[in-house]
């Protein structure tokens, strides 16, 4: 399982490195992605189809390798509720 933890969210999304997505995608493995206490899963089979965009310009790697851009998903962490229930669901 891929991890990312991000400190900050634009509009509602959150905006990881590409090389992230393809990391969990060449593994065939769910992406998830943690800003402050909160997570939020992604399955392999969805990763594709929940990203929003891309960012429209590519960012400098602070050690000189390789540029990157975002790939940018919605911010929607599951609730109380659904963990809840995704628990329940868990212990049977």
């Amino acid at each position: 399982m891929a991890y990312k933890k991000e400190k900050t969210l634009w509009a509602g999304r959150i905006g990881i490195p590409e090389k992230y997505v393809k990391q969990a995608l060449k593994e065939k493995d769910s992406l998830t992605l943690l800003h402050e206490r909160e997570q939020m899963e992604i399955p392999y089979n969805e990763i594709k189809n929940r990203i929003v965009c891309y960012s429209s310009h590519f960012f400098k790697d602070k050690f000189g390798r390789e540029d990157y851009r975002l790939a940018y998903f919605l911010w929607k962490p599951p609730t109380e509720e659904e963990k809840l229930k995704q628990l329940s669901i868990d212990c049977l």
